[in-house]
């Protein structure tokens, strides 16, 4: 669809695409639940939850902390061994 910067905007871009869709559907607030896509796709990708959560409450605030780990440890203990970074052990 014309997004370019590698490997991480895409992954913003479609967690924060995720989450919004999911807050429509479900009623709840869009910003949150685009804040839980946005880092929680990321954290799967990469297989570092405890570096999004902390860029979760970095960009977003520390006010939905808790929920940043649950959704960030959530996507990681989902994704499998393999990230998006060859080289990474884990």
């Amino acid at each position: 669809m014309g997004f370019k910067g590698g490997e991480v905007t895409p992954l913003f871009f479609i967690g924060a695409a995720l989450g919004n869709t999911l807050a429509v559907a479900m009623g709840m607030p869009a910003d949150m639940f685009a804040a839980l896509g946005f880092i929680a796709v990321f954290a799967g990708s990469t297989n570092t939850p405890v570096a999004c959560t902390l860029m979760g409450i970095e960009l977003f605030g520390g006010e939905y902390g808790l929920y940043y780990a649950v959704a960030c440890f959530a996507a990681f203990f989902c994704s499998g061994k393999a990230g998006i970074y060859s080289a990474q052990r884990r």
